[in-house]
């Protein structure tokens, strides 16, 4: 039932139970950032520790300590000497199953396997995520990563996984068709690996904003923050894709090329209470793509449209605060960076309750991931500049995953989630990107 949208990879070693460079514990190719399996893990021993009663804790046979045993020439496995680096095959390593969490959809969205499409609904790996015309899904992974699919597209999860060696995470969806959205959290573990296919191209990330499209036989992927790497399936070399630029990739070749500034949103501050919806925008590009969210992070996106005159409609948009992201498209359909900003609909005639009145204070709705596995915590900054100086909200501890204000007055504003997270009796701190949200000031 349905109800209501390349590889990418970090290619480290990761080492476990101490900082100790790879190539001085035995030679072991190091991966490609964008290869298919992941490095060896390499397993510093502890006072105490024996190779079966390891086999036993962090093997998905036990019996394979004997394997373990091949590989790094060990003749006692009852006696291994402290400081000894095992290189242990990821193949062996047992794997904690994950999921991920609808956290907001809009339209007509498919679950595979699954039941309808809820919030809290959960897919794991060999799921497979459809949205319809018009429809739109945001799913949330345990580390605060998010994955927002928009209209026409289809996305497989092909590995949710979580290593029971150094709790490693190793996450690899599937681009099948259309476009999708990531919002990679920054890594915890130097091993972990996010990695996005799409039929003809592979790429690998860290903590990073980035989009992945592929339609035809044209794949791409545009970075907003961070940085990716990425490389046809049918070469070996792979390229650097930095902020503000994008991949084009086919079978056999690679480019890349800038985004398209972000376009401007001409008039934002106009109470928009005509029967639709309609905005004008300005910017580079043959198109200007146009989407709507219920939340400045847009998480909870519900509408989308393309324009090639610089102006769109939107039909059937209740009132209230909605958020408003607009992008330039290239003649390749590359999209560039992207602007937003918060508007005000109230359209007379349609009952109060369903938005708020002008003049009114209105309210700003900030939403981000929600939680994981582990106690977590949340702080919230708002400022009035990028460096978050000059703050006007600095809320520390949320439980929650969102704030509202009410009253902020017209301008350009920059806040951030910093993520705090108790697990194992480990404490992770991580600071999320800066983001911007423009507020205009009403037209009378």
């Amino acid at each position: 039932m349905k109800f209501a949208r390349g590889v990418l990879a970090v290619g480290m070693v990761p080492l476990v139970a101490g900082m100790v460079p790879l190539a001085a514990a035995a030679p072991v190719k190091q991966n490609l950032a964008t290869a298919k399996a992941p490095p060896p893990a390499v397993h510093v021993v502890a006072a105490g520790e024996t190779l079966i009663g390891l086999g036993e804790r962090v093997l998905a046979r036990a019996r394979d300590w004997r394997v373990v045993a091949r590989v790094n020439r060990v003749g006692d496995p009852r006696r291994l000497p402290v400081g000894k680096m095992l290189v242990i095959p990821d193949r062996l390593l047992r794997r904690e199953a994950q999921v991920a969490n609808v956290v907001a959809f809009s339209g007509n969205v498919g679950l595979e396997p699954g039941g309808p499409t809820r919030l809290g609904a959960q897919i794991g790996a060999g799921g497979r995520i459809t949205t319809g015309a018009n429809s739109f899904v945001t799913l949330g992974l345990a580390d605060g990563s998010r994955v927002t699919l928009p209209s026409q597209s289809v996305v497989r999860i092909e590995t949710l996984d979580r290593l029971a060696l150094g709790g490693r995470l190793e996450r690899r969806f599937v681009v099948e068709q259309g476009r999708s959205d990531f919002g990679v959290s920054p890594r915890q573990n130097a091993g972990d690996r996010f990695l996005v296919k799409t039929p003809v191209a592979v790429a690998a990330v860290r903590g990073t904003e980035f989009r992945v499209k592929h339609i035809g036989a044209i794949s791409v992927i545009s970075v907003v923050e961070g940085n990716v790497a990425s490389r046809p399936h049918a070469l070996a070399g792979e390229t650097s894709v930095p902020a503000g630029s994008a991949a084009v990739h086919d079978a056999g070749s690679a480019r890349t090329k800038a985004l398209l500034p972000a376009p401007a949103l001409l008039r934002p501050g106009k109470v928009q209470d005509d029967a639709e919806l309609v905005f004008a925008v300005h910017g580079a590009g043959v198109r200007r793509l146009v989407q709507l969210a219920r939340d400045a992070g847009f998480v909870d996106l519900f509408a989308e449209t393309e324009t090639n005159d610089g102006e769109v409609r939107f039909a059937g948009i209740a009132n209230g605060t909605i958020y408003v992201r607009v992008t330039a498209v290239d003649a390749e359909g590359v999209e560039g960076l992207p602007s937003s900003y918060e508007v005000e609909r109230f359209l007379s005639g349609v009952d109060a309750e369903a938005g708020e009145v002008p003049g009114k204070p209105r309210r700003t709705l900030f939403r981000w991931q929600p939680t994981g596995s582990g106690t977590r915590s949340y702080d919230f900054v708002l400022a009035r500049d990028a460096a978050l100086t000059d703050r006007i909200v600095d809320a520390p501890g949320l439980a929650g995953t969102e704030i509202g204000l009410t009253a902020l007055p017209p301008g350009v504003w920059y806040w951030r989630i910093t993520v705090t997270a108790i697990e194992g009796g480990k404490r992770f701190v991580k600071e999320l990107p800066v983001r911007t949200l423009t507020i205009a000031r009403p037209e009378r």
